[in-house]
């Protein structure tokens, strides 16, 4: 199992698990978040430092989606790579959307 596969597993996992407030969920989903991020995830899956990437999974999903709103999972991953949300705090909030909720 590859690395972004293990990190993709336990964040998987941490939503499932129950975690009163979320504090547990949210903090250690956002360290794999970030060292997923780190390891070249996002770029793997077509989120460039332009845009997605032609022929990609981000680009598909994108095409899916019609309008990417603001705040919205896409949105957030595609910012990451593109330097204008920090990881860690990218990754806070999309673990907060995934462990607490909206």
């Amino acid at each position: 199992m590859t690395g972004f596969k293990i990190y993709a597993s336990l964040i998987i996992l941490l939503v499932h698990l129950p975690s009163g407030d979320g504090v547990i969920c949210t903090s250690t989903c956002t360290v794999a978040c970030c060292t997923a991020a780190f390891a070249g995830g996002l770029a793997v899956l077509g989120f460039g430092p332009a845009g997605p990437v032609a022929g990609s999974f981000a680009a598909a999903w994108m095409s899916s989606l019609g309008i990417v709103a603001g705040g919205s999972l896409y949105s957030i991953l595609q910012s990451i790579a593109m330097g204008g949300t920090g990881v860690v705090a990218g990754c806070g909030q999309i673990c907060a959307l995934m462990c607490v909720g909206s």
